[in-house]
């Protein structure tokens, strides 16, 4: 079995107004919404960027320090 390293394949680049894209072969795929490209030289190296949860950036942020004012927890009014 070869290494995800290993495998290689040929892809036509396209032209999109002026931009030119590179169609993913199906049996590269992934679910990533962003890649990270990089050169090195001749070659083009693309990385997934895999999805950050909210709950990954959540845990990124800084912490709040701000004193907020009380508030009254009454509980709700009767509907009707």
């Amino acid at each position: 079995m070869a290494s995800e390293r290993g495998r290689n394949r040929t892809a036509k680049l396209i032209r999109i107004g002026r931009r030119r894209a590179l169609p993913i072969p199906a049996d590269f795929a992934t679910t990533a919404d962003e890649v990270s490209l990089q050169r090195q030289g001749h070659r083009l190296l693309v990385d997934e960027r895999p999805r950050a949860s909210l709950l990954a950036y959540l845990a990124n942020l800084d912490p709040i320090e701000d004193d907020f004012a009380p508030v009254d927890d009454a509980p709700p009014s009767p509907v009707g």
